[in-house]
């Protein structure tokens, strides 16, 4: 036994510097050309996905003129015309856009607070299963509605779940939840309940 380690202590691993590398070559204009056009993919993405959640947000906007005009009677056969076809066509951005249109003019109505811009994208992003980070006062609770009002409506199943620590403001949006959903039809939410 002895032997062996004396043995391993006599062992010399070779320098890092016996190791091969590639020798670096100079660029050529065609290797120029390969690397612009595989990064092109890289730098048209983000400018795609701001287009598109513009799109949202501006088709969101112009509707909510529209409903604006409404009745509550007239907003409640809005809200099953759109149940209608959510259940039909699915999460597509005309109906997303339309249904987040509706809940932002019911919470309006409801709990006299509407939706500014930026929780309409995380609205969105919430609905596309992403996760959403805001700080505190951007109003996490109520671009939930979103994405929850139009996932119920939708036939999804959908659990509120909240933190048990709620600010003032943030109960008034808890309260008015139960305004919200049964104004827009949707009985798909199941639970709203505090963690």
């Amino acid at each position: 036994m002895s032997s062996a380690i004396a043995s391993k202590a006599t062992w010399h691993l070779p320098p890092v510097a016996v190791y091969p590398q590639r020798p670096e070559t100079d660029e050529n204009w065609l290797t120029r050309v390969e690397n612009v056009v595989a990064g092109l993919p890289v730098l048209m993405l983000p400018r795609l996905r701001r287009l598109r959640l513009s799109r949202i947000v501006r088709s969101v906007n112009e509707l909510t003129a529209v409903f604006a005009r409404l009745d509550d009677q007239e907003l409640r056969a809005e809200a099953e015309g759109l149940r209608q076809r959510l259940m039909q066509n699915g999460l597509r951005d005309d109906v997303v856009a339309r249904s987040f249109a509706l809940t932002r003019e019911v919470a309006a109505r409801t709990i006299g607070e509407r939706h500014f811009d930026v929780q309409l994208l995380g609205g969105y992003a919430l609905l596309k299963g992403m996760i959403v980070e805001m700080e505190t006062g951007e109003g996490k609770t109520l671009t939930a509605t979103l994405a929850a009002g139009t996932a119920a409506l939708a036939g999804i199943p959908v659990h509120v779940e909240l933190p048990s620590s709620l600010t003032g403001v943030e109960a008034k949006v808890v309260v008015a939840l139960a305004a919200l959903f049964p104004m827009i039809q949707s009985h798909k939410v199941l639970a709203a309940y505090f963690i």
